[in-house]
């Protein structure tokens, strides 16, 4: 995200980064979210001393932000847009602005494609079947004298299928977003909830609920095709990203990048479980920060062989 963000290369892919790059986002997070779960207290905040972890955090977008307003990029990085002014009103964002949203680009597309990669990568582990199928769609490709790339993925329908299945199952931000009623309130179902009340429907419940989703705790991306369309009763109750103006501006990102990671590992390696792995330490781990922070998972990731055997 810092690439795609400020056009700067940290080196967390190349394994050479600062390792405790991760940790600090994750030690804020946990903060942030019991902050931002309790009325007003997002009020008091600025009156209260920094933990140690914010202030590292903060310091850390600073320097990345600081850095990048110092440089012109070849590329049209998320920071090209923010940095410039508005084409029609000629207004540029304040720097306290710009720092907010320097905070946001890091935390936003890091932890969440994460967290639903090693979700199904897992679930695909366990369900060979799934995978071996997702592989078949997969190869297929090659087959037809074509490699993995955007274009060539984006209508794949059992991938597709996997994809939503995920996200439906394994939403990067399981507790969902607040929004405030309206100031008359509303009615919903009978029951009445007064006006300027933060309300909240988690995700987690709501994609699972089985008036939506027929066996809704189970993994079945045929819901998704044409293969199993009554799994599916109401669509409008998938909303991984959010909804309305306020949805994720990352959804396409988030949808190419799963696409092409999962397509990638599908071509090139079978996958089992691995002999470390401890389910239950697993499971423990599993945190609700706003943004899901899964436990520690051993794979065994297995090259396939030329012939793809599964």
């Amino acid at each position: 995200m810092t690439d795609l963000g400020f056009s700067i290369h940290t080196g967390q892919q190349d394994g050479k980064g600062d390792g405790t790059y991760m940790s600090f986002i994750h030690r804020y997070m946990s903060f942030i979210s019991v902050a931002g779960s309790l009325r007003n207290l997002t009020q008091l905040l600025g009156l209260l001393p920094e933990t140690e972890d914010i202030r590292i955090f903060r310091k850390k977008g600073k320097a990345m932000l600081t850095q990048r307003q110092n440089f012109t990029s070849p590329q049209k990085d998320i920071f090209h847009h923010l940095l410039a002014e508005d084409s029609e009103s000629g207004t540029k964002f304040t720097q306290k602005e710009l720092n907010s949203n320097a905070q946001l680009v890091i935390i936003a597309g890091t932890d969440t494609t994460v967290s639903v990669v090693i979700q199904t990568v897992k679930k695909l582990a366990n369900s060979p079947e799934i995978y071996r199928r997702l592989q078949n769609e997969v190869d297929e490709l090659y087959n037809r004298g074509q490699s993995i790339t955007i274009e060539t993925v984006r209508n794949l329908e059992y991938l597709n299928g996997v994809v939503n299945e995920a996200l439906r199952l394994y939403a990067p931000t399981p507790s969902g977003t607040y929004a405030t009623t309206y100031p008359q309130g509303l009615d919903v179902d009978g029951v009445h909830i007064p006006g300027n009340v933060q309300v909240d429907i988690p995700f987690l419940a709501l994609m699972r609920d089985e008036r939506y989703f027929v066996r809704g705790d189970e993994f079945i991306p045929e819901r998704w095709t044409s293969e199993r369309p009554e799994l599916l009763k109401d669509k409008r109750a998938f909303i991984p990203f959010g909804y309305g103006v306020h949805a994720c501006v990352g959804k396409t990102l988030a949808l190419h990048e799963l696409r092409l990671v999962l397509s990638l590992i599908a071509h090139n390696f079978n996958l089992r479980i691995g002999p470390s792995h401890e389910e239950d330490l697993y499971n423990s781990q599993w945190r609700d920060h706003a943004v899901l922070q899964v436990g520690r998972l051993w794979m065994s990731f297995e090259p396939r062989s030329p012939s793809r055997d599964g």
